[in-house]
């Protein structure tokens, strides 16, 4: 069993052709019975439709609020945040002799005025264009 050669043997262009052209020719006709259980099948295989899923609404402003604030921590670390914000405000506004010390200090300055650059001498003009 050895001793037999299985290669195929060498084809040149115009066998090639003619073999192609032959296959053109030749296209076999499938079975209709055969095609009709072919397509039964892939019916039966395709994956049914699940039942339908009620559309869930989109959340609102206070639904999306509230996602945001269960990711900080809830609703007692969203006071908390809300808070120190408010304590922001209120420092940057009207800062403690404290602050305004050690600021003027840092930065080398008789007051905050002079640190923002805005003195009392500064003159605002409106114009018209």
């Amino acid at each position: 069993m050895m001793d037999k050669d299985f290669s195929p043997a060498p084809l040149d262009d115009q066998d090639l052709e003619a073999l192609f052209a032959a296959a053109q020719r030749d296209t076999p006709e499938l079975d209709p019975k055969f095609l009709a259980q072919l397509q039964a099948q892939a019916a039966a295989a395709l994956p049914q439709q699940p039942a339908a899923v009620p559309q869930r609404r989109r959340p609102g402003i206070f639904g999306r609020l509230s996602q945001v604030v269960a990711q900080i921590g809830g609703w007692p670390a969203g006071a908390g945040l809300a808070m120190a914000g408010a304590a922001g405000v209120v420092i940057g506004v009207s800062p403690p002799e404290t602050v305004l010390d050690i600021t003027s200090a840092y930065f080398q300055t008789e007051s905050l005025s002079e640190l923002s650059g805005i003195g009392l001498e500064a003159e605002f003009t409106w114009e018209d264009s």
